[in-house]
């Protein structure tokens, strides 16, 4: 997961979405090898990740 991160995102000053989909990355023990500037959010719908998108991408 995170070679394949490091693949999307290769600079600091990049910016990107990475989507885990699967049910079990929704659990925090997946979330223990994640890196501390990770800011992971569960989305239950499409609504809620849309709304997660267009906030990453237009904060203000």
């Amino acid at each position: 997961m995170l070679q394949t991160a490091g693949r999307v995102i290769r600079s600091e000053s990049d910016q990107g979405v990475i989507l885990l989909i699967a049910p079990r990355f929704a659990e925090p023990f997946y979330w223990q090898p994640y890196p501390e500037h990770w800011q992971p959010q569960v989305c239950s719908n499409t609504d809620q990740l849309s709304a997660g998108l267009k906030q990453f991408w237009n904060p203000l």
